[in-house]
C-alpha cells in the first residue's frame, strides 16, 4: 500500500470508486447485507489520525460500536496503536483479527 497507495493510477481508480459513494451508501441502508449467523468484527482505531479532531475519532468509534452491536454475533475491537490507516499502523493486529474470524 505504501508503494502503490498514492500513484496517479491509484488516484484515478479511487476517483472512480467515489463517483457514486452516496448511491452506494443509500443501497446499503435500503438493502443491508444479511449477516445472521456470521461473525462480524468492526475494527476501530485507538488513536486520533493526523488532521482529525479528537471529537471526530470519538464519534467514529461510537458509530462503529453501534454497527458492531447490530448483528447477533458482532463485536468491536479497538486497536490502541491504530489510526485511520489501520492497515499501515496496526497490520499485525488487523491480520490477527482476520485470522480469528476465519478459524
Amino acid at each position: 500500500m505504501r508503494a502503490e497507495g498514492y500513484t496517479v493510477a491509484m488516484t484515478r481508480t479511487r476517483g472512480r470508486e467515489l463517483e457514486d459513494a452516496a448511491g452506494d451508501l443509500r443501497a446499503l441502508v435500503e438493502n443491508p447485507p444479511g449477516l445472521a449467523g456470521l461473525p462480524v468484527t468492526v475494527v476501530s482505531a485507538g488513536r486520533v489520525s493526523p488532521g482529525m479532531p479528537k471529537s471526530v475519532r470519538e464519534r467514529a468509534t461510537a458509530s462503529q460500536a453501534y454497527r458492531a452491536r447490530q448483528p447477533p454475533h458482532g463485536r468491536q475491537v479497538v486497536l490502541p496503536e491504530a489510526d485511520h490507516m489501520v492497515l499501515t499502523t496496526s497490520a499485525a493486529e488487523l491480520a490477527e483479527e482476520i485470522r480469528r474470524l476465519l478459524i
